[in-house]
């Protein structure tokens, strides 16, 4: 007699139940720089119908709250205050760790192109020793 293999739908039921914790985008990492005094985006996925709490830690803290949608994408418009860092943001899922953005400044960003030029640095110019008594340790250079 031929032995029969039964196929078991439970097993599949719970892996496609299994919870996904939230996530952020690439972008959203420690040291990075927020638009001051703007609404900005924070953006990532979490579970379709989590709920996603984004708190900054600047003096007059903001939280906001968010859903993800069927796709389990999620967003929010995060106010800003003036410049001024460093700050945390803690990202919360209903049913996630929390995930902690550290060092985060608030100020100006400002966004560069160019050609090869762009990538030269302080440090092989003429002035560089004059220049490096200037150096603001809050500026920050992401050459991503």
């Amino acid at each position: 007699m031929k032995k029969r293999h039964i196929f078991c739908p439970v097993a599949i039921v719970l892996i496609a139940t299994a919870s996904a914790e939230v996530r952020l985008h690439n972008l959203i990492d420690d040291i990075m720089v927020l638009q001051q005094k703007e609404p900005v985006n924070i953006w990532g996925w979490a579970d379709p119908g989590e709920m996603v709490t984004v708190t900054a830690t600047w003096p007059k803290a903001s939280m906001v709250d968010t859903t993800a949608d069927r796709d389990g994408k999620w967003l929010v418009k995060l106010p800003t205050p003036e410049a001024s860092g460093p700050f945390d943001l803690k990202i919360k899922g209903s049913k996630s760790p929390e995930i902690v953005v550290k060092d985060v400044m608030v100020g100006e960003v400002w966004y560069c192109a160019g050609q090869s030029n762009m990538v030269m640095t302080l440090y092989n110019t003429a002035d560089a020793d004059e220049e490096r008594k200037h150096i603001n340790p809050n500026v920050r250079f992401n050459t991503r």
